[in-house]
Formats: C-alpha cells, sequence, structure tokens
C-alpha cells in the first residue's frame, strides 16, 4: 500500500515538474534583437546586437555589454565617467519567451525592481 501511494506521489512529482517557470541566464544569441517593456509603452525598448545594446527610452543610449554569472555589465562607448558602469541581474524565460532585466528602465519596474521584456 505504502508502495503504491509513493509511487503515485514519484509520477505526479514528475508530470508537475517540467510546468515549472525555468528562468536561465540567456546567451547572446537569444538577446539578439529588440525587446519592448511588457505592459509598457511602445517606445520603450531594447535593442541587441551581439555585443551592444541601444536602450531607447526618452532618448536612445548604446552600451557595450558582457553577459556574464547571470549578470549584464553595461559600459558606455566611450568610457569617460566610471559611474557610468552598472550591472544588472537579467533572466530569460523560455517557456513564456520573456527577459527581466534588474534595475533597468525603473519606470517600468515591479515591485522587486524587474523590468519584464518580450520579443517584438
Amino acid at each position: 500500500m505504502k508502495a503504491k501511494f509513493l509511487i503515485i506521489v514519484v509520477l505526479g512529482l514528475l508530470v508537475l515538474a517540467p510546468s515549472c517557470k525555468k528562468e536561465v541566464f540567456p546567451d547572446r544569441e537569444t538577446l539578439v534583437g529588440t525587446w519592448v517593456v511588457k505592459d509598457g509603452p511602445s517606445n520603450a525598448y531594447l535593442e541587441f546586437t551581439l555585443w551592444t545594446v541601444d536602450i531607447v527610452y526618452d532618448g536612445r543610449q548604446q552600451y557595450h555589454y558582457s553577459p556574464l554569472n547571470n549578470t549584464m555589465y553595461l559600459y558606455p562607448d566611450k568610457y569617460v565617467n566610471p559611474e557610468s558602469f552598472s550591472t544588472h541581474a537579467i533572466w530569460y524565460t523560455e517557456k513564456t519567451g520573456e527577459l527581466r532585466v534588474k534595475d533597468l528602465l525603473k519606470d517600468f519596474a515591479d515591485g522587486y525592481g524587474y523590468t519584464t521584456f518580450k520579443r517584438q
């Protein structure tokens, strides 16, 4: 009786496990393209190439980015001011195709500081 119950529980967990939300750190190829703010204005978006990202909202700012250890390091084209260097945690959810970036475009961030983007 206990063995049947245990088997049912294990099978149930195996069925539910794939449906869990999985967030991974995206590679450069996954990032390439235009990402608009989810539930935000269409004039706020990110444009990724393999080596740069343009942040478009009230103007356009171009940064080089270096993804490493689940963090996106942004630094401007002309590295004059060290304060303009910034780091942002970045996550990609494969199931929904959404990109979440911490402390970027804070006007559209959730209560935890993450802004969610969807591919355009």
